[in-house]
């Protein structure tokens, strides 16, 4: 097993440590295939098995880390442990003292470890294939085996492993127009996956038909969750964390510091007890179940990384050092899935949306384009889909004062992304229908 094996190297490490050092030791990989799809066809497969390894050194308030690959064979992996000790001590003495340097001092032991019940790649691929039904799919399968760990020479060991999988896939009609959805979990369900695929493919159906100009103004829109992910991505830049609370830099300022308050139907937490990352960071702290963000509207606590604690004498509770979520969650409402387009009545469905930035950070104010599936609604019936459109509006008005209903169900959400590695963060988050939702141009 990974986990008994990076043990051995960090008890290795441990063995090599003076008196007058710590090592802090983490662990990332993964055993994950990945099938990449054009026009429902192979065009790339293969699984990728990869570990890394960080050796980080403390002595006092100085420290400085090493970063490297393992090959899975023991004496060579040891090795590469020596000298990336040897290059750690010799240059930790040139170092300035970090007045913020923090890590676990107390012996925290966690592990976490679930059961794989994803499906064989050529499985899910099957089903895929079935579900499309002669559709020009473009996407990308990602499932496997991931892992972390945390040990210092301390005496502390962490571990957490999971199997989850992710399609991310677009059904793709002509020139820019097509529809963006996905499908993620712990376990295939050939039904729900089956319902996805139908609700994109009726989607993709209307994408055929002429599209319409709509006036720049408001309206009333139904912003599904892929499009409420986008939107929260926005906000988890500068939202939620400590050092933009105390700095006073964060999107959030009016509602930590004037009272403002969003719509009482919104819960917004970090819930690593149900997501996919690891409930321990870098520095050895330990995460809780829950950090409540927002509270019914009210601003809830900050995310506190090791740094921002000691600078701004706060208690850590296992925040990376940007202080963003991993496993968001948004309470859901009690919008049946049924009755979306009858609630949204005359308005526009968003699927996604893309290219957002804040327009006014101290002002929670976001601009970005619609994208993909965008339609014109009237009378709770489909009509149209509408050329690209720029919004700008505020999380004030689109989770506050013009918030209509939440849907009663949540999607799901991974990150579809890879670099170095693949991602563990997550959302599991309702769609959302808003009133007076401002479109500029």
């Amino acid at each position: 097993m990974m986990r008994d094996y990076f043990y051995e190297l960090s008890d290795h490490a441990t063995g090599l440590i003076r008196s007058d050092e710590v090592a802090l030791l983490n662990i990332e990989g993964e055993a994950s295939d990945f099938i990449r799809l054009n026009n429902m066809k192979i065009r790339q497969a293969g699984r990728v098995n990869q570990s890394y390894l960080d050796l980080t050194l403390i002595k006092g308030q100085k420290k400085t880390s090493h970063s490297f690959t393992l090959f899975y064979e023991p004496e060579t992996d040891k090795a590469q442990i020596r000298s990336a000790l040897e290059t750690v001590r010799s240059r930790i003495d040139y170092l300035t003292d970090d007045p913020y340097l923090a890590y676990a001092r107390e012996v925290d032991n966690t592990e976490n470890i679930t059961e794989n019940e994803l499906p064989e790649p050529e499985q899910a691929l099957q089903e895929i294939r079935s579900a499309a039904n002669g559709t020009d799919l473009v996407g990308i399968y990602a499932g496997g085996f991931i892992y972390r760990g945390f040990a210092n020479s301390l005496g502390q060991k962490n571990w957490h492993e999971n199997h989850s999988f992710n399609f991310d896939f677009s059904l793709y009609y002509q020139t820019d127009k097509a529809v963006k959805s996905g499908y993620a979990g712990f376990k295939w369900d050939g039904d729900r996956f089956q319902q996805v695929m139908d609700q994109a493919a009726s989607q993709l159906e209307m994408m055929k038909r002429s599209p319409v100009n709509i006036t720049p103004g408001t309206y009333r829109v139904y912003l599904a969750p892929k499009a409420v992910s986008v939107l929260v991505n926005v906000l988890n830049w500068k939202g939620f964390g400590a050092r933009h609370r105390h700095s006073k830099t964060s999107s959030l300022n009016r509602m930590i510091y004037d009272g403002q308050r969003l719509s009482p139907e919104i819960t917004v937490r970090e819930n690593t007890r149900d997501g996919i990352a690891c409930r321990f960071q870098a520095d050895g702290f330990i995460k809780p179940d829950m950090v409540p963000l927002i509270e019914k509207g009210a601003i809830g606590d900050p995310l506190v990384s090791a740094r921002s604690a000691v600078e701004y004498g706060l208690a850590c509770n296992g925040a990376s050092p940007a202080e963003t979520t991993e496993s968001l969650e948004i309470f859901g409402g009690s919008l049946a899935s049924s009755d979306i387009l009858a609630s949204l009545d005359s308005g526009i469905y968003l699927n996604n949306l893309h290219y957002l930035n804040y327009s006014d950070v101290n002002a929670a104010r976001i601009t970005g384009m619609t994208r993909f599936a965008a339609f014109r609604v009237e009378k709770g019936e489909i009509k149209s889909p509408i050329n690209v459109m720029r919004f700008d509006e505020t999380i004030y008005n689109i989770f506050g004062t013009n918030l209509i209903a939440l849907t009663r169900k949540r999607d799901l959400i991974l990150s579809s992304a890879t670099y170095g590695n693949r991602n563990t963060e997550s959302k599991l988050l309702p769609g959302a229908i808003v009133n007076d939702f401002r479109f500029t141009l």
